[in-house]
């Protein structure tokens, strides 16, 4: 009974255990979902929240929400690249439940996005070992060349998918029947197949690569040649070892700074300075790819990377629009690579497909802006005005101008519409002869003056209607003008509203925007609208003072012909300019000098004279309160060196001040020669001070004699001395 009562006890407590871990367990779910759910909620608020998306993810799969998961990846995804690590945990995850042919064509889709997002060499390992396990060996081998040319060339981390690819090779071999029995040599299949090995062998010999081992390499060679290597490939393998002994440096600066995230991109960029000089693009292509996969958020190095592509592949439109779409993924606040990536869609752009076009560049201006929201106002306006610019040059290109349509529509219509009238004019100028054939021609096909007012009224009638369809076609030119102009109008707008939100003013952002618009409306000729876009600038506090901005307007106006506008804008352009006013001023006297007369001259020359009483007295105050400041920052630097000395070394100092013999100018005792006030009563030699009249050399117990200080009365006479100490002082 007592067995049975302990039995029952422990079967209780292992009850209790039980539903105390299941109330724990539904508490941690709880919590879990709770988490699940908040982080959602940011999601959904902030979808540029990178850390919030990362968690959730995690979130997701520690809870075993595989299909969910997958949802918040592709969400994810939509924003920003995945990194090497997201990917192949996301891979992994569907590959554990993968069981049927399309699932498994879903993760083959799943690889390619990720080797198009970085170009890392374990997710291409993780890609030719699933094209493997497929079955499809011309496929494996599509994979392992796409792998081979994307990051074969890695220094570093090389290696590894060239022995994958070999042992892909490999096997491929071993799974050939062999020769038939009593045939030494090798199969025509296995014979193939040892080609291919070949091939690869001498591919690898000529790729500097990290734990190259010139032995073991020509072991692994001299296997699948029989011993009998190409004449070449020796020579090829200890060229290629010499380059690796060149690289090795900047590799090892690479694993040193590996922690330290600045000195490394200084190494990488140093790194790729090298092969740029030695004029290696192949080399180059993989150096930047493993830069911009160590750095994904380094803007500078993909503004790099890509404006070397712009220079570099003229003829490869795929291959550009690639790295300058993963450039504005990665970095999507920079706007220079915006500015960088519009330009490559204008300039790879085929066809007439125009529509097209306009979605993509408005679809990736409007992501770049939209990743400024809640960013800092400089950085807005820093990087918004960029973008807004490039947006407006883009806008701007696809204008069709009015200037060059309406000459052809003109040249066109006057030749169709005054023809007859040449024609008439010069049968008027033939002789009496043919003119009286061309009256008997008239005469016999007009028969009656009816038949004659009929055909007048038939041709004034096509006249008439060709007329009104040139009339309507260049009215629906002028009002596709329009259309596009206000687009423009309006992108400038806008521009501008973001640029200063806040009340933030920035420097050359909105000046440029401001200055394209300005242009934009002269083209057009609209003359009106540009003076008042630049009256609108210089009535601004940051750029009234400006003389290159008063320059470009003057210049507008010189272009317009309109000379009274010109020596108005240089007269105001004279009272506002306080930096490099002669700039102004000596463009206003050239323009007196050709345009001008000896009034206008005269009035010129007493402006300038005024004006630069002004401003030479401005700038005499500005040079003084520079100095004053100068001395002042100096006077602080001897306060705080005076406060860092200690204060043993400080008495000392002052000890020594106080050892130094001077004359008793005071001379209560009348004694005219200085005595030592020093502790010892040694006398000493002591180098006299700079400018002093006396001898090279003295001793403490003679006299100083002052040569700006001359006595009037007796050495005994105590005025004497006070009126000597306060000459010397």
């Amino acid at each position: 009974e007592q067995q049975e009562e302990a039995e029952d006890e422990q079967q209780e407590e292992a009850e209790d255990e039980l539903s105390d871990s299941d109330e724990s367990d539904e508490v941690a779910d709880q919590k879990t979902q709770e988490r699940i759910r908040l982080l959602r909620k940011q999601v959904s608020e902030y979808p540029l929240y990178y850390d919030g998306h990362a968690s959730l993810i995690k979130a997701l799969r520690e809870s075993g929400e595989l299909l969910e998961a997958r949802q918040a990846r592709e969400g994810m995804n939509k924003h920003y690249p995945l990194s090497p690590e997201l990917w192949l945990e996301w891979i992994k995850d569907e590959q554990s439940v993968c069981s049927s042919e399309e699932e498994r064509a879903f993760v083959t889709s799943l690889l390619d996005r990720a080797v198009n997002d970085y170009a890392c060499v374990k997710v291409w390992t993780e890609y030719l070992l699933h094209s493997v396990g497929s079955g499809d060996v011309s496929a494996a081998r599509e994979v392992a060349e796409r792998a081979l040319t994307a990051v074969g060339c890695n220094v570093r981390d090389g290696d590894l998918i060239w022995q994958a690819v070999l042992m892909v090779e490999t096997e491929v071999y071993a799974s050939i029947p062999p020769a038939a029995e009593g045939d030494t040599g090798r199969s025509p299949q296995q014979q193939q197949q040892a080609k291919r090995i070949q091939s690869l062998i001498k591919r690898r010999f000529r790729v500097p690569l990290l734990n190259m081992d010139e032995a073991t390499l020509l072991s692994e060679a001299e296997h699948w040649y029989d011993g009998k290597l190409e004449h070449y490939m020796k020579p090829d393998l200890k060229k290629t070892l010499s380059q690796l002994q060149q690289k090795l440096p900047f590799e090892e600066k690479l694993l040193q700074t590996d922690d330290d995230p600045v000195s490394n991109v200084a190494a990488y960029q140093a790194y790729l300075t090298e092969l740029r000089n030695k004029k290696q693009p192949t080399q180059l292509h993989n150096l930047y790819e493993r830069a911009v996969l160590k750095h994904p958020l380094n803007a500078v190095l993909w503004e790099d990377y890509v404006q070397w592509c712009l220079q570099q592949f003229t003829s490869s439109a795929d291959l550009l629009l690639s790295i300058t779409g993963r450039s504005l993924r990665n970095c999507q606040w920079s706007g220079q690579l915006c500015r960088l990536h519009l330009h490559a869609l204008q300039r790879c752009h085929k066809g007439d497909d125009l529509a097209a076009l306009h979605n993509t560049v408005k679809g990736a201006v409007e992501a770049c802006l939209f990743s400024l929201s809640g960013m800092d106002e400089g950085v807005v306006a820093k990087q918004g005005s960029v973008m807004w610019l490039s947006y407006v040059v883009y806008l701007l290109r696809c204008v069709r101008w009015p200037e060059h349509q309406h000459d052809g529509q003109q040249s066109s219509t006057v030749a169709s519409h005054y023809a007859p009238q040449d024609l008439e004019h010069t049968d008027n100028t033939t002789s009496n002869n043919e003119s009286e054939d061309v009256a008997t021609d008239d005469k016999e096909k007009c028969s009656s003056k009816d038949d004659c007012d009929v055909e007048s009224r038939v041709r004034d009638h096509c006249a008439n209607k060709n007329n009104s369809a040139d009339e309507a076609a260049e009215k629906d030119s002028e009002n596709a003008f329009d259309a596009q102009f206000e687009t423009v109008r309006e992108a400038c707008r806008r521009g501008l509203q973001m640029i200063r939100k806040g009340g933030f003013v920035p420097g050359e952002g909105d000046v440029a925007l401001w200055r394209l618009w300005a242009g934009a409306e002269e083209r057009a000729g609209r003359a009106e609208e540009a003076r008042q876009l630049w009256n609108e600038v210089l009535a601004q506090a940051p750029y009234t003072g400006r003389h290159d901005l008063w320059i470009e307007f003057i210049d507008m106006e010189r272009r317009m012909g309109c000379g009274i506008n010109v020596r108005k804008l240089y007269r105001r352009a004279l009272e506002r300019v306080w930096d490099n006013i002669e700039v102004i001023a000596t463009a206003f006297q050239s323009f007196e000098q050709i345009h001008g007369d000896v009034h206008t001259m005269d009035d010129f020359l007493t402006r300038h004279r005024k004006r630069m009483v002004i401003v030479n007295k401005r700038r005499e105050e500005m040079k003084l309160k520079e100095d004053q400041k100068e001395a002042q920052i100096k006077g602080n630097k001897k306060n705080k060196q005076r406060s860092k000395q200690q204060p043993g070394q400080y008495n000392k100092t002052e000890e020594a001040r106080s050892n130094v013999p001077r004359q008793d100018t005071a001379g209560s005792s009348g004694q005219s020669g200085g005595q030592s006030h020093s502790g010892t009563g040694n006398k000493e030699e002591v180098a006299p001070p700079p400018g002093y009249p006396g001898s090279v050399k003295r001793r403490m117990d003679e006299p100083v004699q002052h040569s700006s200080a001359k006595r009037t009365k007796g050495s005994g006479d105590p005025s004497a001395g006070q009126e000597s100490a306060r000459k010397v002082a």
